[in-house]
């Protein structure tokens, strides 16, 4: 067993020793590679734009999902609709045609969710005011956005009473007109009377709506509308649907009051004199590793092909 261990020892010896002499030998290619990396990694350096990055945080529901409000943050309808503001873009250096402008929003915009589960929205630009203001403007629509995309309970309902708004008014529209063309009038206090009637119409339906089928999209054509004379019921629509939508926008408003409590900008991005690109020190450290791994691949290339040179004419000869 010693008589094995000893050549082995020698031989490993011999191994570090030729190692050492082949770099000793090779020390320029060893030297100069990783130096000439670094010099070239300095001068793309120094030609690099400077680049900062600023962010804004977001605050949502406990409710929401935090993929699902990043996912609505970042969607391509808050990208179109800042890229579509020709003004808002131009202030902060952003210019060229919507296109152009939405390829560069996208491509400095990145929305993730933090370790404390809100939401953070950063924006990388050479101008560290645009960088802030543009991360502030992205948050801000991103909070309007998250307020009607439905990703809580309350959403879904704002969403709902907005549809149903839509259609009230559309109805509102038609009884005007209706009303218009038949030219009914009656006096004040037989108005006063209906009103009332359409009030108490308006506000039975509207519970009645909340509490059984809040996803509803058609407003039912009420019974007791159609009551009275053809005066009367104009009028008493036109009250309905006055009433019906004064309730809506009452509805309405208190739901995103309590919304805009759930979904606000925690922190707003301020100007940073601290670039974020480029990183100088981690280009030229990773450069000269780089140039030191070439050197070494360079060596090991050329003392194997002539070892294999050497092999090949001892054949030969």
């Amino acid at each position: 067993m010693a008589a094995n261990y000893q050549p082995q020892s020698k031989e490993e010896e011999l191994d570090l020793a030729d190692l050492l002499i082949l770099c000793w030998r090779h020390r320029y290619w060893l030297v100069g590679f990783p130096l000439a990396a670094v010099a070239l990694a300095f001068i793309v350096v120094q030609i690099l734009p400077v680049r900062y990055t600023a962010s804004a945080t977001l605050l949502f529901s406990p409710a929401a999902s935090a993929a699902a409000a990043a996912n609505v943050v970042k969607s391509d309808g808050i990208v179109d609709k800042l890229a579509g503001d020709q003004a808002l873009m131009a202030s902060y250096g952003v210019s060229g045609t919507e296109d152009a402008r939405r390829a560069a929003l996208k491509g400095a915009l990145a929305v993730s969710v933090t370790r404390d589960g809100m939401v953070q929205v950063s924006v990388d630009s050479v101008d560290p005011k645009a960088a802030a203001g543009l991360a502030n403007a992205v948050a801000e629509a991103g909070r309007e956005q998250l307020l009607e995309a439905g990703v809580t309970p309350e959403g879904k309902l704002l969403r709902q009473l907005e549809i149903r708004r839509r259609l009230t008014v559309n109805k509102l529209s038609q009884a005007e007109s209706a009303l218009r063309v038949s030219a009914q009038d009656i006096p004040e206090d037989k108005r006063a009377v209906l009103r009332q009637e359409a009030a108490l119409l308006a506000l039975l339906e509207t519970r009645s709506l909340e509490e059984g089928n809040m996803s509803s999209t058609v407003l039912p054509n009420t019974a007791a509308l159609q009551g009275g004379g053809v005066k009367e019921q104009l009028w008493r629509r036109l009250f309905f649907y006055q009433e019906s939508l004064r309730l809506l926008d009452g509805d309405i408003a208190l739901i995103r009051a309590s919304l805009k409590t759930d979904f606000g900008v925690a922190s707003y991005a301020t100007v940073s004199s601290e670039k974020s690109s480029p990183k100088a020190a981690k280009i030229l450290a990773l450069s000269g590793i780089a140039g030191l791994f070439f050197a070494f691949l360079s060596v090991f290339l050329k003392v194997s092909w002539q070892r294999l040179c050497g092999e090949l004419r001892a054949k030969l000869a």
